[in-house]
């Protein structure tokens, strides 16, 4: 299965999540911004795909634990804000490449589209 894979077709027309200048695969665990390969590590590309599939939405913050992490996280830890820091800088999620990150005090993240 790997082999058929690696053989398949590559490239940004293998994606299946998109939006924009954004594209996933998400069999192979790859990004792409306008075309240029974004190397995400796989906890980033899990919550870069968990954002973008629900744009527009509040992602709750135990959302992103349970659904990246799926283990404890202490609530005091910083790891998913340095991850989410991480996802906005490789992935340039800034206005002028038609989405925003932006948090919400005390309940998540939302990626917008501007």
């Amino acid at each position: 299965m790997a082999l058929l894979r690696r053989a398949g077709p590559a490239g940004p027309h293998a994606c299946n999540l998109s939006h924009g200048a954004f594209r996933f695969a998400t069999d192979d665990r790859r990004a792409w911004v306008h075309g240029k390969p974004v190397a995400l590590a796989p906890k980033e590309f899990d919550l870069a795909v968990l954002l973008f599939r629900n744009l527009g939405s509040l992602v709750l913050r135990q959302t992103m634990v349970n659904e990246v992490w799926r283990y404890h996280v202490d609530a005091a830890s910083r790891t998913v804000d340095s991850h989410l820091s991480r996802v906005r800088t490789k992935l340039a999620l800034w206005p002028h490449n038609g989405v925003r990150l932006s948090a919400v005090y005390g309940l998540g993240n939302r990626l917008d589209q501007v």
